[in-house]
This record gives C-alpha cells, structure tokens and sequence, in this order.
C-alpha cells in the first residue's frame, strides 16, 4: 500500500538529528481520535505517544521507519488506516482533510465487511440509530455516525442485521464488501457493490 502522502525535504529551520525525520498532519480538527504505531523488535504493532498536539496542524521529529496511522472521524463509518514511511531528514505530510481512498480502510485477511447505511422517510441519514449485527457466535452493536452509516467487519456468515422496526439476513463473504440500506420507507435493499476480490449480488 501506497503512503497517503509523499516524501518531501524537511522544512528549512528545522533540525533534525540523524536516522530521523518529520511527520506533520494537518486539519487535526476533522478527526476525532489519532493512533499512532509502528513496529517493535518483536513485530508487534505499538502505540507511538503524540498527545501534545496543537490542532489544525501537528508537527513532530520521530524516528525514521515504518509507521501505521488510524484517524476516526465522526462522520465515517471506521477509521482511515495510513501506511508511512518516514525518511531520515525527510518529511512525511498527512491532510486530514484530503478526500478518502479505498485503501485508506484496509480489510484484514479473512474478514468480510458489511456497511449498513440507515435512512429515514425522507431519506435523510439517521444519526446515532443503534445497529445489532446477529449470528451464530454472538452479537455486535453500534450506533450510525452523522453520515447514517456503521461499519462491521467480521467472520464469513450468516448474519440478520436489526435497526429499529427494520432486520434484514445477509451472507458475509471472506474479502468481500457488502453494503446494506435500511430505509425507513420500506424494508431495506441490497445494492450491488464492488468487493475487495471481485463483485457480487447478495441474493435474500
């Protein structure tokens, strides 16, 4: 995967001690939660400690490597994942306002995903509407974000999918993206979507 943002020489006046580099993000106003980690001696993914952040932009000198950044935003349904590599002496930007990408909400190997998306009589989204995700092995809830949306990523299945009055029965597939609309005119639809391994049409 592709870094969201490219390569760039450090800003001038900015010192830099060797093997290091920058990271900046700006528009820190459009996220609501930042994780930042990279890899330890072991591989494991730790969490990088940043809190001093000044918003709109953040600026820091940290060690050159490879670092994953998760931004979750009110009105997304997960959080954007960002891969970076950070140079010595260079810097690495991240606009967090810049539009989003598919890659930027990578799904791990195994999983399905199933966006729901939650509308009302007049179609508008639903806001903070509590969604159960039902199937054999338990349950999963969540509430819409400000777009309507909730997002589950979970094992293949059978799964029935509760908002309110509205429940609807769909069959995850390994790699594969669904997305589900209730619509609070009827009884919810499937559309037809582009998954991560080709596409299909969920048939109720």
């Amino acid at each position: 995967m592709e870094p969201e943002s490219d390569l760039t020489p450090a800003a001038p006046g900015f010192v830099l001690g060797e093997g290091r580099g920058v990271l900046e993000i700006r528009n820190l106003e459009a996220a609501i939660d930042l994780d930042l980690r990279t890899r330890n001696m072991r591989g494991q993914w730790v969490k990088v400690d940043f809190l001093d952040t000044t918003p709109p932009t953040f600026r820091a000198e940290i060690a050159a490597g490879h670092y994953r950044l998760r931004a979750t935003r009110e009105s997304e349904p997960g959080p954007r994942t960002y891969e970076l590599r950070v140079a010595p002496g260079a810097m690495v930007v991240v606009d967090l306002a810049a539009a989003s990408t598919p890659d930027l909400f990578p799904l791990s190997p195994g999983l399905g995903r199933l966006d729901v998306e939650v509308t009302g009589t007049r179609e508008r989204p639903l806001h903070q509407v509590a969604v159960l995700l039902t199937g054999r092995d338990g349950e999963l809830g969540a509430r819409t974000t400000t777009s309507g949306r909730v997002r589950f990523d979970v094992m293949p299945g059978r799964y029935t999918v509760t908002a309110g009055a509205l429940a609807k029965t769909v069959s995850i597939q390994s790699g594969r993206k669904l997305v589900l609309r209730l619509d609070g005119r009827a009884t919810g639809e499937i559309d037809l979507d582009g998954g991560i391994n080709g596409t299909y049409v969920e048939a109720l």
